[in-house]
Parts: C-alpha cells; sequence; structure tokens
C-alpha cells in the first residue's frame, strides 16, 4: 500500500476508525505505523479531508471532537439506530442538567458557587454522577476556609455532546430561548353574588339534570319568553314552611278530641240517667262508621256524633251488666 497517497492513506484510516469505535487523535493514528513509514501530521489531515467528503451522501460521518476523529451515525438516523438497543436511553434530572450547566459555563466552580446561583443544595449523588461519567474532574482547591474543590469538565463531556471545545458551546442567550416560558396563570372571573347564593345552581349542573330528564323522557321545563324568573324557595323556607304545618296538623288533631255538641232528636227515645262509670284502664278503639251520600239533607257530622254516643253508651251498658 502506497501511504504517500492521500487516496489509499484515506482508506487505511477508514479502516481503522471504524475498528476504534472511539475518537483516535493524530498523534494516536501515527503510532499506529512504523517509524520509517509513518506519514507527516500534513499528509494524515489531508486524507482525513478526502475521507471526510466521500462521506457524503452516506449514513455516517466523519466527526473532529475534543479526543480526535471519529466516524459516527447521523443524528437524523438516530430514532431508527436507537431501536437497536431494548434499554432505553438514561434520563437526567433537571438539577443535574443545571448542575452540569453551571460547570460548563462558569468552570472552574465549587459547590458552594453552584448552590448559591440556583439557591438550593447541591445533591452529593448528583456530583458523584458527573463523576463516574467522567464528564467532571477536580482541577484544584481554592483557597478559602474550607479549601472547597473547584470542578471542570472533560474531555468526555466534550465527547459525548460532539463538541471540540468548549467554544463551541452555545451562548447562553441561545440556551435561554430553547427553555420554554412558564405558561400564564389563568387570572378567575369575579365571583357574583349569584354565585355566593346558596340556592345556586351552576349551568354545568343544570345542563347535566335537563340531559337526563331528556334521556327518561321528559322535557325540562323552559322560562317562557317575557315571563319573570319565578322565586325559587330556599331550603331554609322550606323547612320553616314545614314546621308550621307541623305544629298545624298537632293542632288540628287536638281539636277533633273534643266531641261536638249533638242536638236532641224527636224520634229518638229518652234513655234513663245511669251513673258515671269508671275511666276504663284502656279504651277500646272506636270503629269508623262510614254512611253513604245518598240523601240530600244528611249531615254526615251530625250522624257521625250519633254513632259515636250510640257506641259509649252501650259499652257502659255492658259494663253495668
Amino acid at each position: 500500500m502506497n501511504l504517500s497517497d492521500p487516496q489509499e492513506l484515506a482508506t487505511l484510516l477508514e479502516g481503522i476508525l471504524l475498528a476504534a469505535g472511539k475518537p483516535l487523535s493524530l498523534e494516536r493514528l501515527g503510532e499506529l505505523f512504523e517509524e520509517e513509514e509513518r506519514p507527516s501530521p500534513q499528509q494524515f489531515r489531508d486524507a482525513l479531508s478526502i475521507l471526510a467528503l466521500s462521506c457524503a451522501g452516506r449514513a455516517f460521518e466523519l466527526k473532529e471532537v475534543a479526543s480526535g476523529y471519529r466516524l459516527q451515525i447521523r443524528e437524523r438516523l438516530s430514532p431508527w439506530v436507537g431501536r437497536l438497543w431494548e434499554e432505553r436511553p438514561q434520563r437526567y434530572s433537571r438539577a443535574l442538567l443545571e448542575t452540569l450547566s453551571l460547570i460548563a459555563y462558569r468552570q472552574p466552580i465549587t459547590r458552594g458557587e453552584i448552590e448559591d446561583v440556583r439557591g438550593v443544595a447541591v445533591n452529593t449523588q448528583i456530583v458523584k454522577t458527573l463523576m463516574d461519567r467522567e464528564w467532571i474532574r477536580i482541577v484544584g482547591y481554592r483557597e478559602v476556609p474550607g479549601r472547597p474543590a473547584m470542578f471542570a469538565t472533560t474531555r468526555a463531556f466534550l465527547d459525548y455532546f460532539n463538541l471540540k471545545s468548549l467554544e463551541e458551546l452555545p451562548p447562553l442567550a441561545e440556551v435561554r430561548e430553547m427553555e420554554p416560558e412558564p405558561e400564564p396563570i389563568p387570572m378567575l372571573p369575579p365571583v357574583s353574588s349569584e354565585v355566593l347564593d346558596e340556592d345556586y345552581v351552576p349551568p354545568s349542573i343544570q345542563a347535566l339534570a335537563d340531559l337526563a330528564l331528556r334521556e327518561a323522557g321528559e322535557e325540562p321545563e323552559a322560562p317562557a319568553e317575557g315571563a319573570e324568573p319565578k322565586e325559587e324557595t330556599s331550603f331554609r323556607s322550606l323547612l320553616a314552611e314545614l314546621d308550621e304545618m307541623e305544629q298545624g296538623l298537632k293542632i288540628d288533631f287536638d281539636d277533633l278530641i273534643d266531641l261536638p255538641p249533638v242536638e236532641p232528636s224527636d224520634a229518638a227515645e229518652p234513655q234513663p240517667a245511669q251513673e258515671p262509670a269508671a275511666a276504663p284502664e284502656a279504651a277500646p278503639a272506636i270503629p269508623v262508621v262510614i254512611v253513604p251520600e245518598a240523601e240530600d239533607d244528611y249531615d254526615e257530622e251530625r250522624a257521625l256524633a250519633e254513632a259515636m254516643r250510640e257506641e259509649m253508651e252501650a259499652l257502659a251498658r255492658g259494663r253495668d251488666d
């Protein structure tokens, strides 16, 4: 193989990068060749340029990151290529991403300075996770009481986010634009006196009630056009009205205990005077006499009184016998 030919060297570098599976720097690429056949750094760059042009229109591309050069699948194909792995990509919390952003944009920075900016304490597990992934490292200790550690990002951080250097980080103004604005809190409408009324029925509830009536085959009552809405009876006024009705029923019942006066009848025979009988322990039930309403001159109240008197006299005679 003629390594001095840029085209043949580009083909060889393609095979090396595909087999490596990770970024390789120019120094690492040069270590793969014997000293007498090793191409110059400029020959490596020319061959890599040819390789980048040959990737046009293909599924992968040549990308230079912080650790060197690598061949990677194009980002627009990731939704389909990612289905090769059953495990889901790891999701990071907002607190972890905020901590990582502060370290990337303000490095070197201490944990206390991160807490001052965020306004909350930094969880120890967040710092441990970032260091386990080799995204951050300790670069020194600040000369203040306690000597807190200062954190900075690593090349692995730049490789993961497809960056060549920290200068490729997007400006903070663009980062703020990418963050969605908080939705405004809707203002509640003013509460009217109708809503505060204890008898007020919300329109949504009234609509459900009307729908239930229609499903039952009934039609809800609709107010007549031009007619004033009738005043509804509140629950309290209904209780007061029922209390008055109950008291009236009791008064009417007490009035029924006293028998109405009975006028003497000419057809009735005089009865001998009877001695007053002792009051019974329990008065028997008085049967109700049902009288037909055929006669026009029939006095229902008078007949009922006579029947009750005759029954009482019969009971008294039975006790004397």
